[in-house]
């Protein structure tokens, strides 16, 4: 019999900025002040089967095209124009790695696939992570591999098979990579407690742009920009979050998760909803920070 491995606390990742904490083990969420924990060895990948990007890709180019400020310059509108490659870093097929600064912009779309664990699969897993940046261009994609016993791939949602998790890097490895690229940066997502619960991860509050969290995009909520500051991080008593999909065909008059899920795809979407309201929500916060620094204040 195995020997169990003694679960470590929390880590934060080393780069400079706002920190983002790395939780080794669920029970551990809770327990903040924990010492830190060493990672644990990242396993040598075999073959898996390549990525391939959600076939919506050259639409959502052309919609994001338009609503990126200014002029790029020549380098950047060459380098947008390049497909997403498979250059991997750690040297395992089929993750796409292109996490070179020069990659990173200032906010970051993520997006994640979970699988079914117990005895009913009903306790969700990571088996899928995608981070996109402000482009829309795919800066880190990878399987994970799963340790427990999967027993519902949910693959009419996920779009995971059991090809897709043998040798696909550990958690550890992928939680720490996305920690870091996470760091300092704002981090939009559609429901972003699931997908951080599922890394063990907590942002920042501040750096958070969760769409079910903004009115315009709720059922009920406020139809169009210019929503009051006091209510950018709040939904309204009414309003019940919308799916992506929908959100998708109303804002953007895209048709996405048709069938099984992409992460890469659902990524891309809603990095090109936040552009659609960023301007009014970023000067909504800084609003926000206004007023309550001069509420402090007055007490």
């Amino acid at each position: 019999m195995a020997k169990k491995r003694k679960a470590p606390n929390s880590e934060t990742s080393a780069a400079a900025g706002p920190k983002v904490k790395i939780f080794k083990k669920k029970k551990h969420l809770q327990n903040l002040n924990k010492a830190v924990g060493k990672s644990i060895p990242v396993t040598k990948p075999v073959q898996q089967k390549p990525i391939v990007p959600g076939s919506n890709w050259a639409q959502l180019q052309k919609v994001l095209s338009n609503e990126n400020d200014g002029k790029p310059s020549r380098k950047r509108k060459k380098k947008e124009a390049e497909p997403d490659t498979q250059a991997t870093a750690s040297g395992a097929p089929g993750v796409i790695d292109n996490t070179h600064p020069s990659n990173l912009t200032k906010c970051l779309a993520i997006d994640c696939e979970m699988v079914g664990v117990g005895s009913l699969g009903r306790e969700s897993v990571l088996a899928r992570v995608t981070v996109v940046n402000a482009q829309g261009n795919c800066v880190y994609d990878t399987h994970v591999a799963v340790t427990q016993k999967v027993t519902d791939y949910r693959t009419y949602v996920s779009g995971i098979r059991p090809a897709h998790l043998k040798g696909a890097p550990a958690f550890d490895h992928v939680q720490q990579k996305v920690a870091a690229l996470l760091k300092g940066r704002i981090l939009v997502g559609h429901t972003l407690k699931s997908d951080l619960t599922a890394l063990m991860l907590i942002h920042p509050k501040r750096e958070i742009r969760d769409l079910t969290l903004y009115p315009p995009c709720t059922h009920g909520g406020l139809p169009a920009l210019g929503v009051s500051a006091a209510t950018t991080q709040a939904v309204p008593k009414t309003g019940r979050p919308k799916g992506l999909k929908v959100l998708a065909a109303e804002i953007l008059g895209l048709e996405i998760q048709q069938g099984e899920h992409s992460s890469l795809e659902d990524a891309r979407a809603t990095m090109l909803i936040y552009q659609r309201f960023r301007k009014q929500w970023e000067r909504d916060l800084v609003m926000d920070s206004k007023r309550g620094k001069s509420s402090k204040s007055r007490n």
